[in-house]
């Protein structure tokens, strides 16, 4: 175990260690990272699932408790490939630790529904549709103890679906297309206690639908777009609840994509207002605060820019009142301390954090994190709430490349996590992906573009963790180490030994694997490196 620490400003220590290397010539890219907690009260275990490829096998189901030991893939689902795992959904059961479903390909049935409860014995397929090519599962969306999900059925075409986890209790809901032809269910999101969704019954096109997960209650809400000519359908979507009601956005067919509200009958479903251009608004990122529903929307000159809602015509208002709307990219992000948090970009600091608590003057820059005219975008890339600190990924210089910075909404109290303290000066890159889970912050973070691994901060100490780094030009042992390093290599390598500035302090060219001396190095923390960066690793020198 190797341990940097470093004062980051008010930030307690920074603690860095590899936790295990998962992928020791390249990196494991861990994507898709989903919380899971598992046994009883006292003893819970909190893990987090996530999908990466080590040196042995392809893209596979992994799962760490952010130990060494306890990072493992879960099962090599394709022995001769990647199964590639996707759409991770947690289904909780009774007792709170439930499944997680995903879609993986295991090289002979294709593209079907998984589940696994973190053990090899567990993983397995859900069921097998018989069909060429898969049943290519996705939407999916957790529902009282079940999963509803989209699928291609037979030939039934794309349908919607549900399962209780085993293959007798996977079904079709409804196929809504009838025949062949698909409906192709899009957009499910449970809210309400429905799960809310797009799907072509083949007459009206692409319309709004809801389903309990029984044929007799699903059904379509509203034919929106009631235009006979032209193309059929309002393409629903971004549903989100609101003072008891569902609102999302949908296109008339007239007015373009405008800002929609139902309460799930036919009477009860019509556009809030109509604004911007003429091709539609286009509303998302639709998020309550303070008792009222903020979104970002195109104005009438076609810039974005952030609106607020009561959900009446006359209470639907730009907010706030002066956004240069000429350079807008304006849009909710988040509620931290009770303010809201959005981008808004203007002619001087370019698009970065503000804060609001709905009023005029109550709404402030955080901090102009990218200075000058570039834009830092915060919280594009990842962003959480841990221990009453918002994190978040930016961008703060114009490589376009993003750090993990941390604030507890004060411009002082602002700050990059990890000073370029890294090999060559180069800081810690934040790729995506934040899951805080069992006092823990996880994401996908690297010192080079090449050595993408997964990382976590202690939210106790604030320190930071590197988890699984998953394949490099060359290995080395011990760590740490006294006097001298064995040095395993396939080919001419150029080792060198760095020190936290990035200064070379010993450079030595292998031709095949043998010693490297550590003489002269004093104790301490140091990093080891190829000259060409591909592979990064720190050294403790006792």
């Amino acid at each position: 175990m190797i341990l940097l620490v470093g004062i980051i400003g008010g930030l307690s220590a920074q603690t860095i260690k590899m936790v295990k290397d998962i992928h020791p010539s390249s990196a494991s890219y861990p994507r898709d990272l989903t919380a899971y907690r598992s046994g009883l009260f006292p003893y819970i275990s909190y893990q987090v699932f996530f999908a990466a490829a080590d040196n042995s096998h392809g893209r596979e189901l992994w799962i760490t408790d952010g130990t060494e030991g306890g990072t493992r893939m879960v099962k090599d689902i394709n022995p001769d490939g990647s199964s590639n795992p996707s759409y991770p959904t947690l289904v909780p059961n009774l007792l709170l630790s439930g499944s997680l479903y995903f879609s993986a390909d295991d090289g002979v049935h294709e593209r079907e529904l998984w589940i696994s409860n973190g053990t090899e014995a567990s993983t397995r397929m859900v069921y097998d549709n018989g069909w060429s090519g898969g049943s290519n599962p996705g939407n999916l969306t957790a529902f009282n103890g079940k999963l509803i999900f989209a699928a291609d059925w037979n030939i039934l075409g794309r349908e919607i679906a549900i399962t209780d986890g085993t293959t007798s209790g996977s079904k079709l809901i409804e196929d809504i297309n009838p025949g062949t032809n698909s409906s192709n269910p899009s957009y499910l999101k449970l809210v309400n206690g429905k799960v809310w969704f797009s799907a072509d019954d083949g007459i009206d096109g692409a319309e709004l639908w809801v389903t309990d997960g029984t044929e007799a209650n699903t059904n379509m809400i509203k034919n929106i777009n009631t235009h006979t000519s032209g193309e059929k359908g309002s393409n629903p979507r971004n549903f989100t609840e609101y003072n008891g009601k569902v609102y999302f956005s949908a296109d008339d067919g007239s007015y373009g994509t405008q800002l929609y509200v139902s309460d799930g009958t036919t009477a009860g479903t019509q556009m809030v207002k109509r604004i911007g251009p003429s091709s539609g608004s286009y509303p998302e990122d639709l998020m309550v605060y303070n008792g009222l529903l903020y979104f970002s929307a195109l104005e009438s000159t076609g810039n974005q820019v952030m609106f607020r809602t009561n959900g009446t015509t006359a209470g639907t208002e730009v907010f706030p009142a002066k956004q240069e709307s000429e350079k807008g990219y304006n849009r909710p992000i988040i509620i931290y301390n009770n303010r809201l948090y959005f981008w808004m970009r203007t002619e001087t600091s370019g698009v970065e954090f503000w804060s609001t608590d709905g009023t005029e003057e109550g709404t402030r820059m955080l901090r102009d994190i990218n200075p000058g005219t570039g834009s830092s975008s915060p919280g594009y890339w990842g962003i959480a709430i841990m221990d009453d600190l918002l994190y978040f990924a930016a961008i703060n210089d114009d490589q376009q490349n993003s750090q993990v910075w941390v604030t507890d909404g004060s411009t002082s109290g602002t700050k990059m996590i990890m000073p370029d303290i890294a090999p060559l000066g180069m800081p810690l890159y934040h790729n995506r992906e934040f899951l805080v889970w069992g006092g823990n912050l996880y994401f996908s973070a690297s010192y080079t573009p090449e050595l993408t691994e997964l990382w976590k901060i202690n939210g106790a100490t604030s320190g930071i963790e590197e988890l699984p780094c998953i394949d490099p030009e060359f290995t080395f042992w011990p760590n740490p180490a006294r006097g001298e390093l064995q040095i395993n290599c396939s080919h001419p390598v150029t080792i060198r030994i760095l020190d936290l500035t990035g200064r070379a302090l010993i450079e030595k060219t292998l031709l095949q694997s043998g010693t490297l001396s550590l003489g002269g190095l004093s104790p301490g923390v140091y990093f080891i490196s190829d000259t060409g960066n591909k592979t990064v690793r720190k050294l403790v020198v006792e």
